[in-house]
């Protein structure tokens, strides 16, 4: 069935496992009546999304026209949240199926008039950080094809929700700005096939959960890490609270005062004595958590590739500070540092709303003080301010919550989320 598959990549399942998964087997027969698009198989929103917490998903790029539901870009169909709920229970069926031809009722046209176009690719989504080797012979680019229509298939399906279960973004059709949809099929492409045998056959409760470790120890993104907690809360809850704890522990940082820094100072500087002085007098009023900041969105820039009108001057720009003020990076490798962007920290907090833990809730009270903390800009502070009041409303200190809501509402940017807050404590 699977054509194209080392024999040692394939799911061996006896007819006593195939009995225990006929249930899952049923939910995936169920696919083929999945009439409406949403992340990861739409030809007019791309994201990421885990089915099971549908308010979480977070949608990057959309396209509207008359004709679209975006209400389904964050509410998937039950067969497929259900799929996903099951986890590691479901993925050997859905190993199985990725060649699944059966078409869904849902098919990705180009519009008559619109410059839209549809096109082959095979991107296949893993941690930069944590993989043992890296996947061949995908991510090579888009096909030259311009398709009129494509029918989503059971397979692409099966393919996004073992990617919600692992915690990769597996996307069988995605939107790209500006009016490209991409079409990435396991029944198309063997390589996508062989990539996710290869890391996700034979996956154990055991090695999903330490994959799920891994993943937000060494993240090589911020969503990585959110989506990473948020599948560890929900699958293997009892094994999250001691994790969760270490990670709201992790030194703080504000991007926005080191990219000021960069642009408006160090860029500037060409004297390599003079660049290390500034950087020490920034890491003297900030803190050593500002300064792995500021090392690692140097190696970001450093490592970087030259824009597309080839200018290099930022890249170089930052390898020129780093000899100055951080020998001990390498430019020619990425460095991830220790602490954390307070927005990146804000989301993970953001994504604990379904975890109940006095523990998790003291220490949010203990950082709600960033709030005040003159090192962080006005609209970080903000930002996590909100992200803590909304698990903390109604567990004591409304009337403190209430009160930063208020004094901040006239000059913030954050309005809506201030607002929220609000609601949230009006209704406890």
């Amino acid at each position: 069935m699977l054509k194209g598959i080392p024999l040692l990549l394939l799911v061996s399942l006896t007819s006593c496992e195939r009995s225990r998964f006929s249930n899952v087997s049923s939910l995936v027969n169920d696919l083929a009546s999945v009439t409406h698009s949403g992340i990861g198989y739409s030809g007019t929103v791309s994201g990421s999304a885990f089915a099971p917490l549908p308010d979480d998903g977070e949608v990057q790029s959309i396209e509207l026209a008359e004709d679209d539901h975006p209400a389904h870009a964050v509410r998937a169909p039950e067969s497929l949240t259900k799929l996903v709920a099951l986890g590691v229970k479901a993925l050997p069926v859905l190993l199985e199926h990725l060649v699944d031809a059966r078409p869904t009722k849902l098919v990705i046209t180009n519009r008559i008039g619109a410059s839209r176009y549809i096109t082959y690719s095979e991107e296949y989504d893993f941690n930069s950080r944590t993989a043992r080797t890296k996947p061949e012979r995908v991510n090579t680019g888009f096909s030259q094809q311009d398709l009129e229509q494509y029918v989503v298939t059971v397979g692409d399906l099966c393919f996004v929700a073992i990617g919600q279960i692992v915690n990769r973004r597996f996307s069988a059709v995605r939107y790209q700005p500006s009016s490209l949809v991409v079409v990435n099929s396991p029944l198309l492409h063997e390589s996508l096939r062989s990539a996710v045998f290869t890391e996700w056959g034979g996956l154990t409760e055991a090695k999903h959960r330490q994959s799920l470790y891994e993943d937000i120890a060494h993240p090589d993104s911020g969503s990585r890490r959110v989506g990473a907690v948020q599948r560890l809360i929900f699958y293997y809850q009892d094994h999250a609270e001691d994790l969760i704890l270490s990670e709201l522990s992790r030194p703080l940082y504000c991007f926005g005062r080191v990219r000021k820094l960069v642009d408006n100072d160090l860029m500037k500087t060409t004297e390599s004595h003079e660049c290390a002085q500034r950087i020490e007098n920034f890491v003297a009023s900030h803190g050593e958590s500002f300064k792995e900041g500021l090392g690692e969105e140097l190696s970001r820039l450093a490592t970087s590739q030259v824009s597309q009108n080839g200018d290099d001057t930022e890249s170089k720009g930052a390898v020129r500070i780093l000899a100055a003020g951080f020998p001990d990076i390498n430019p020619a490798h990425r460095m991830y540092s220790s602490s954390v962007n307070v927005y990146e920290q804000a989301d993970l907090i953001r994504s604990l709303n379904n975890f109940n833990s006095e523990r998790v809730d003291q220490k949010l009270w203990g950082l709600f003080s960033i709030v005040n903390d003159s090192r962080f800009e006005r609209d970080s502070q903000d930002y996590f301010g909100c992200a803590c009041a909304l698990r903390l409303a109604g567990k004591g200190r409304d009337a403190t919550l209430r009160e930063f809501c208020k004094s901040r509402l006239a000059s913030s940017t954050r309005i809506e989320l201030l607002r929220k807050v609000l609601a949230r404590l009006d209704s406890k």
